[in-house]
């Protein structure tokens, strides 16, 4: 019987295993530690044989596969915890409605197939196996078709679901399989489990159907800041343009008198002029005289601060030169612009309106400091709220920020002091 228990517990470690690898694994390849991981939850399978108490086997169980996922698989703990009670949930169901099935086939003669003869021992737990498999794979088809990168409160609150779910069932279970003898109402426990698991794969559904929705509004958000970027790049452009035109028709009068200054031996006033010239041209091309040496940072603060110029908004900058960072280009612009587009825009109320942004590293940390002065801050508790027109999609963005530099090994944080506003954006880079 051991044998048989023993291949069983390899099979349903290797699912779980292979479950997490299509979910949340970076790399798709299999390394030693992954393959390893299939004889320690094996093992952890074996161990739940031997505990009589069902709720204390699923606790054991539940707490292996979500180290396993946080160790190995690097996923966050609330999303290894949440695949956990899932994939638990549903073997559980598999294992009530296989047993109730051929309990209502076999009647008493149920119970002797499944403890006596090792053979059929071992067809009964394939059999639950199976069922759970197909369950398994319905819910990684429905997950590996979306992003799963949604705000962690969603994610909370899919692992209270489910938890209340695996409680319900672990009840459930302890009136029907701790009773090794046959039951009368396998017709009951059979319809309630394919119920549950039913009612189970509608949740992931909805699941995925949430993680598909904040995609497409995060897609709807980019769209409106990349339009609304458009628009403050054009005016700005528009207004270089005319201060370009201008400056040419100043170089051309300024030409014709420095043509005039050396015809009439006046040298001194020529260099002088011409002074005057050099320092026209170089306003033409406005440039940071610090860089980070990251492209993308130094072209997004160069517009900033192009905008505050325009808006007549001090603007101040203090850039360390950065590593190469593995943080994804999206993320660092989404941060960057959504500070720095807040500081201006609040800015622009104070009577002293002032942006600064200090980039550095600090050990393995990209850290962005953002401070800007201010009349008022409006407060939703511990939250801050916007007055813009479409602040659904062009608020204050704090919320995208915190999630980008949590996803990132980091956090958000922000004060007030006294009239300046101080945002804090740290991600940790390796």
């Amino acid at each position: 019987m051991i044998f048989a228990d023993s291949a069983i517990a390899i099979l349903k470690a290797l699912v779980i295993i292979l479950f997490f690898h299509g979910l949340v694994s970076e790399r798709k390849s299999i390394t030693i530690a992954k393959a390893l991981s299939v004889p320690v939850l094996a093992g952890a399978v074996m161990l739940s044989y031997y505990v009589d108490m069902i709720w204390l086997r699923q606790v054991i169980l539940a707490t292996v596969i979500t180290a396993i996922g946080i160790v190995i698989f690097r996923a966050k703990p609330y999303i290894s915890f949440s695949l956990a009670i899932t994939s638990l949930f549903m073997n559980l169901l598999s294992e009530i409605v296989v047993r109730s099935l051929l309990d209502m086939i076999m009647g008493k003669d149920f119970n002797i197939a499944y403890t006596v003869n090792p053979i059929n021992h071992f067809i009964i737990a394939f059999l639950m196996l199976s069922v759970w498999g197909g369950a398994t794979y319905i819910v990684f088809r429905l997950l590996s078709e979306e992003d799963l990168k949604v705000f962690r409160s969603v994610w909370m609150h899919f692992a209270f679901i489910m938890s209340v779910f695996m409680l319900v069932t672990t009840v459930f279970a302890s009136f029907y399989l701790a009773d090794g003898t046959e039951n009368p109402n396998s017709f009951l426990f059979f319809v309630l489990g394919l119920s549950f698991l039913a009612m189970s794969i509608l949740v992931v559904n909805f699941f995925a159907e949430i993680c598909s929705s904040y995609k497409k509004e995060n897609n709807m958000r980019t769209l409106y800041s990349d339009f609304y970027a458009i628009k403050e790049q054009l005016a700005i452009q528009f207004q270089a343009s005319n201060r370009m035109k201008k400056i040419r028709h100043d170089i051309k009068n300024h030409l014709y008198s420095v043509g005039a200054f050396i015809e009439n031996g006046e040298y001194d006033k020529a260099k002088e002029m011409l002074a005057e010239i050099n320092l026209s041209a170089d306003k033409l091309q406005p440039s940071l005289h610090q860089t980070t040496g990251n492209g993308l940072v130094d072209a997004m603060i160069a517009y900033k601060a192009a905008v505050c110029e325009g808006n007549n908004i001090f603007f101040e900058y203090s850039l360390e030169t950065l590593p190469e960072i593995s943080i994804s280009s999206s993320a660092v612009s989404s941060v960057l612009s959504n500070l720095l587009d807040n500081a201006i825009e609040a800015s622009l109320s104070a009577e002293k309106p002032e942006v600064k942004i200090k980039v550095f590293m600090y050990k393995d940390y990209f850290t962005i400091n953002v401070k800007n002065t201010f009349s008022r801050v409006k407060r939703n508790g511990d939250a801050l709220t916007s007055d813009k027109e479409n602040k659904e999609f062009h608020g204050l963005g704090m919320k995208i920020v915190k999630e980008i530099c949590a996803e990132n090994g980091g956090f958000y944080k922000w004060e007030t002091i006294g009239n300046v506003f101080v945002a804090s954006a740290i991600m940790k880079v390796n």
